[in-house]
Parts: structure tokens; sequence; C-alpha cells
């Protein structure tokens, strides 16, 4: 089985660069190199429990560690000098050098880890963009169907305007612009005759009297409900009425011809 490595890495605290003792060490002339040297020992330190050891190989532990970081030693002493100073560092009777930050702050994971880590990162990639490919569809579906809605409203209305006839429907048009509305067949709505119909009709149809035979329209279609006029046939229907009033408008009914009889029988006996 392979070995399954482990990485090390150094958690930053999230006010390492505004505490008081890191604050105050930047403002020290070189304080910047002083702050990288610091943080290169805890990134040495932190695999072996935050401990820099001393091998004896130079003069002092300054001048070793000088060496491992490819620092200058003698800012590396003003630095160890400063965090002894300030409890960040403890020098050792062997002469070691412990961080105790280094081991607080440091962390770790396994090779296997960081492997299963970015294998749920993959995947996580994958049904993201899996995700967006369903919401671009389902938008792009959405869009279809407007479109269709849209195409479907606007050749409904082509088809109505089409298909309708001189006269409005009740939506369209006031009370004031209407004269008499009909009952029409197998709807609640109601065909409105227009006064502008009604002045037209009157112009072709000179003897007979418009309003009162629309009255009479009326009459005849709330009376004869299984008769009533569809919206289509109706501009039909209010022409052959009136037809058939204009040629019958010369003629006298019976009754009106009995009672002109008796008015003159009783005028000559007078």
């Amino acid at each position: 089985m392979a070995e399954n490595k482990r990485y090390y890495f150094l958690q930053m605290p999230e006010d390492f660069f505004t505490s008081k003792r890191i604050k105050k060490l930047r403002k020290l002339a070189g304080g910047d190199t002083f702050t990288i040297i610091y943080l290169k020992m805890q990134l040495k330190a932190m695999n072996n429990h935050g401990c820099l050891e001393y091998d004896g190989l130079e003069d002092s532990i300054a001048d070793e560690i000088a060496t491992e970081i490819d620092e200058d030693v003698e800012n590396v002493k003003i630095t160890l000098a400063y965090l002894e100073k300030c409890n960040l560092l403890e020098i050792r009777e062997n002469g070691d050098c412990y961080l105790p930050y280094a081991e607080v702050n440091v962390g770790s994971i396994t090779a296997s880890s960081l492997r299963s880590r970015a294998s749920r990162e993959k995947k996580n990639v994958a049904m993201q963009q899996q995700c967006n490919a369903l919401a671009t569809n389902c938008n792009g579906d959405i869009r279809d169907k407007s479109i269709d809605i849209r195409d479907k409203s606007i050749k409904k209305k082509e088809l109505d305007k089409s298909n309708s006839s001189v006269h409005s429907d009740k939506s369209e048009i006031t009370d004031e612009d209407v004269f008499i509305w009909f009952p029409m067949k197998n709807t609640d709505e109601e065909y409105p005759v227009e006064k502008s119909y009604v002045s037209e009709m009157q112009n072709l149809y000179p003897s007979v009297d418009i309003e009162q035979e629309l009255r009479s329209m009326k009459a005849w279609l709330i009376n004869n409900e299984k008769k009533a006029k569809t919206k289509k046939g109706m501009k039909r229907f209010i022409g052959g009425w009136l037809e058939r009033s204009q040629n019958g408008s010369g003629f006298k009914n019976k009754s009106e011809i009995v009672v002109e009889h008796d008015a003159l029988q009783d005028f000559l006996n007078s």
C-alpha cells in the first residue's frame, strides 16, 4: 500500500497583523523583514511540534536558523531577541528554539484526504454545471412557451378582428354609445346596437320607426329564447326584420281598418 503522506500548514490567526506585538515589530527599522523571518521560522517548526532544533553545526541557533531560512544572521538575532522578550519564542537549555504559536496554529491533512476533497470539489463542479445546463434548458423552455402563448394571443386577436362585425364588444364601448342591448344565444353576453348604427338604419329605412322596431326585436328575443341569435347572425336578423317592416309599412292591419270605418259611420250619422 502506498504511504499516506501527511501535509502540514500554518493557520494564520485573523488578528496576526493587528496584534500589538506584531504591529510593534513592524514599526522597528527593518520590521517587515523581521516579520517575514518570524513567519519562516514558524513554517519550519510547525511539523516538529513548534521546535527548531539546534544541531551544533553553527556557533548559535541564530546562525543555524539564518542558514536554514536564507536570511541575514544579524536580522535573525534581532528577531529572536524581540520574540523572546514578547514571549513569542523560548530558547531551551539544549539550545533549541520553541515557537508556541507554530504548534498551536498548525494544521495537517493526509494525501488521501486531499484526494477525497479534490474528488468532492470535482463532483460539485460537475453537479453545478449540470444544474446550470438544466436551468438554461428550463429558461429556454419557458421562453419558448411564452413565445407560443404570445403568438396564439396575436392570432386570436387577428381572428377576432377579422370576424368582428360593424358593432363593437360590450367591453370595448360605453353605454353612452349604445341604444339597446340584445340577448344572444348560448352566452350571458349581450349584443350592442350602437346609436350610430340606429342612425344608419334610419337613413336606409326612412318609413320605419327604427327605435321602436329595435325594442320590439328585443322583446321577441326575450320571449323566444330558443330562437335567439348568435353574434354572427344578429346583423342578418336585424336587417331581415327591418326589411319586412319597410315593405309592410304602407298597409294597415285589420283592426286599424275597422276602427277607421266605425269612426266614419259615426261622423256620417251625426
